[in-house]
């Protein structure tokens, strides 16, 4: 493989592993893998593959991803959603009582409707292009679905300008953000957060 294309990776004398991913490179020793040297550190993560089970709008949840926390719950009229807007581990969402929401990662074939695109939907792995998620974390990026779309996702991202930190960003679809907010929608916190940090 071409160690210079991004996803690809190469090793290195001394036990080491090198991987190209945009404008990174990252080397880890050989034997930990880029995704286990991220994984539970850096972002959110769930098991490739990973199918959660579902939960009711409005329902309080506390579900453990490793070193990570999920939380959802109803919004009260004093919570903040500037505060919940300027995290980019939390959202607000705004969905259909009685509404089934479950965790999941990337399946072949999901589409997201991104705010900006004017109701149109984009390739999930086009977006996860265009923000810069590394392909060796995209299988991993726990996604918010309610129905069978998907609401929102928080996903390492590329460093914006050189020599900046990877970083966490997150989603939140159009469908679902609360600026759309028809009536008789609930208003929902979803958040994810350190394990060792319990307190809201």
């Amino acid at each position: 493989a071409d160690a210079r294309e991004p996803g690809q990776s190469a090793t290195l004398p001394g036990g080491l592993r090198m991987r190209v991913e945009r404008d990174v490179i990252t080397v880890v020793e050989a034997d930990a893998g880029l995704s286990a040297h991220l994984l539970g550190r850096d972002a959110p993560a769930l098991a490739s593959g990973y199918i959660g089970e579902p939960f009711s709008a409005g329902a309080s949840v506390v579900f453990t991803a490793g070193a990570w926390l999920f939380e959802a719950w109803l919004l009260a009229p004093e919570d903040d959603l500037e505060v919940l807007h300027a995290d980019p581990l939390a959202a607000a969402l705004a969905v259909e009582p009685g509404a089934q929401l479950h965790l999941r990662t990337w399946q072949p074939g999901d589409r997201f409707q991104p705010r900006g695109m004017g109701g149109h939907s984009k390739k999930l792995g086009d977006l996860f292009n265009a923000m810069g998620v590394p392909v060796s974390w995209r299988d991993r990026v726990p996604l918010l679905v309610v129905g069978n779309d998907i609401a929102w996702f928080v996903a390492l991202a590329a460093p914006v300008s050189a020599g900046a930190q990877t970083r966490v960003r997150g989603r939140v679809s159009t469908l679902f953000s609360p600026e759309h907010n028809a009536p008789f929608r609930l208003l929902l916190a979803v958040r994810w957060r350190r394990a060792n940090h319990l307190t809201k």
